[in-house]
């Protein structure tokens, strides 16, 4: 991801493996970061925190 800096159709596979599997915490944890990275930082953490309550932390 970060070689590529492609963080649109990042974003856009993460969601993809989301729908998938809801509780694919590793998907909504480099969706945050990807996010993160764009600017849409409240969207970051929105999945950042979906990360914790999957994990458990």
């Amino acid at each position: 991801l970060s070689d590529k800096e492609d963080y649109p159709n990042a974003i856009k596979d993460f969601t993809r493996a989301i729908e998938i599997d809801s509780e694919y915490w590793y998907a909504y944890n480099n969706r945050g970061m990807a996010l993160w990275v764009i600017g849409e930082k409240d969207s970051a953490v929105v999945d950042y925190n979906k990360v914790r309550s999957l994990i458990g932390s």
